[in-house]
């Protein structure tokens, strides 16, 4: 099950604090409003179990002239990153490289309003899969398809459906394929999320607030439950965040910022 996001949109979404919502501009323009130092240097991510340490991987965040992210760039091997390109206002790239080998190529497009509309993907194995969001008046993503194509042929495999709270954050994801994803958050602040203007342009970009909890469920059955902390610097922005899951492991990222 995909969340609303793309999984590397997920990752490169990293959370700044602030009191104020800002305009996103589109990603071939200027983007005058967001400050410099809000831009993620390196992002880091550790995984561990209950008894080890676990091990880390650390990125390099690149940018291009208007702070579009252009790649995330392995500091322990270059030839493992990301890359996007932005051929058109109204689409983007990202390509996922082992070894300066093609692991994953998805396309994104976005709607007249710039909003993501539709992906499309490949992998090394020639597997190919696509999806197709819907929006409310809100402009909140309330459902999304999941088709895979085989033989010149697509099949719809998962129609996901969200449900949002009165802030407009994310409640519950919940597919056709008996998969359940649910979030509660932290309510004694609100964010945004500035470097999405890297990926998207998204007209009004809404105020969050950080995830507490999350779980996924399939077929009535619990597969995955996190709580969230984090640790914020001076300016209040997020340097580090932890999800630890019921067993004690748990996932960190650390965040350092230009």
């Amino acid at each position: 099950m995909k969340k609303v996001l793309p999984l590397i949109l997920l990752i490169l979404v990293i959370i700044a604090g602030t009191s104020c919502q800002k305009e996103l501009s589109a990603p071939n323009s200027s983007i005058n409003t967001i400050d410099s130092s809000s831009l993620v240097k390196t992002y880091t991510e550790t995984y561990s179990t209950g008894t080890t340490s676990g091990t880390s991987l650390t990125f390099t965040v690149q940018y291009g002239a208007n702070k579009q992210i252009m790649g995330l760039i392995s500091t322990s091997n270059p030839a493992n990153k990301f890359v996007f390109t932005y051929p058109l206002p109204t689409k983007y790239t990202q390509d996922i490289l082992a070894s300066d080998t093609l692991v994953l190529h998805e396309d994104f497009f976005t709607n007249s309003e710039y909003f993501l509309d539709s992906t499309y993907q490949y992998n090394d194995t020639k597997d190919t899969s696509a999806e197709k969001y819907f929006y409310n008046a809100q402009n909140q993503v309330i459902k999304m398809n999941e088709y895979q194509y085989q033989y010149g042929q697509s099949e719809l495999i998962n129609t996901i459906n969200y449900t949002y709270n009165s802030d407009g954050d994310l409640l519950t994801a919940a597919g056709s394929d008996l998969s359940i994803e649910t979030y509660t958050y932290y309510t004694d602040a609100v964010y945004v999320t500035p470097l999405a203007t890297g990926i998207l342009n998204i007209n009004s970009f809404k105020k969050m607030h950080l995830p507490k909890t999350y779980s996924l469920s399939s077929n009535g059955i619990l597969i995955i439950s996190l709580s969230y902390t984090y640790i914020f610097d001076a300016k209040n922005r997020i340097t580090f965040d932890k999800a630890t899951a019921i067993d004690g492991s748990n996932l960190t990222k650390a965040y350092t910022y230009y």
